[in-house]
């Protein structure tokens, strides 16, 4: 029966990144009554929305709401695009600079959001994120969509898993939204999955997020599941 109970676990890369201890509580068939919250200054839990059995325990032991999360799926062994496009091309270290601004200034809908997480937080994770998927150190590729000038204008990052991928990140820089640069990084990533052989796509965003939500309902992408985040502190 121990594997049944709930766990409480410290987050060690999110402890070290964001300069406080933070750990993971995971609801199971069982609620341990002697977990230890005090060890931390923020303890988070994901619970599915299928999971009608846990989905009140978080609430139950002192924990609110803080987000809910949508995941996409996009069955790519049906979903062909033309090159009528210019396509996005991938990072370069020399793109990083500019990549790493746009991250920090656009991607705003998060669950890392006060009062739990200031803005300087959540900047520099998407930054250093970012950072990483161009040198291939997180997520395993960084697009980028240029203007005539070279300027970047969007950003997606991908990470391969076998037959399937993720995309990671995805943001167009406010100065060049609605001229179609989500759909060039949305086309440009499913080729490249396309190219690697993967027959599916992943892609999760906040349930606030309406206008991503949007964009990836037009794409064809199909919901697959829903679900929730709990901060307590």
């Amino acid at each position: 029966m121990a594997d049944k109970l709930s766990s409480l676990r410290r987050l060690d890369w999110d402890s070290e990144f964001f300069g406080k201890e933070i750990g993971h509580f995971e609801s199971n068939e069982e609620i341990e009554l002697n977990l230890n919250f005090a060890d931390f200054e923020l303890v988070q839990a994901k619970v599915s929305a299928s999971n009608s059995t846990h989905i009140d325990n978080p609430s139950n032991m002192g924990f609110v709401f803080v987000e809910g999360e949508l995941n996409f799926i996009l069955d790519l062994t049906n979903n062909k695009y033309s090159n009528n496009f210019e396509p996005a091309v991938t990072a370069t270290p020399n793109d990083i600079n500019e990549i790493c601004k746009i991250a920090s200034n656009e991607l705003q809908t998060s669950r890392y959001r006060a009062p739990w997480f200031s803005d300087l937080h959540r900047s520099n994770l998407y930054s250093t994120w970012a950072q990483k998927a161009v040198l291939g150190q997180y997520d395993d590729i960084c697009l980028v969509a240029k203007d005539n000038s070279g300027s970047i204008t969007g950003f997606a990052t991908l990470k391969f898993h076998g037959q399937h991928a993720r995309i990671g990140l995805i943001t167009v820089d406010s100065r060049f939204r609605r001229q179609g640069v989500g759909k060039q990084l949305l086309a440009s990533v499913i080729i490249a999955c396309q190219k690697k052989g993967c027959d599916s796509l992943l892609v999760s965003t906040q349930m606030s997020n309406t206008a991503a939500i949007q964009a990836y309902a037009k794409a064809g992408f199909t919901p697959n599941s829903i679900n929730y985040w709990f901060y307590r502190t």
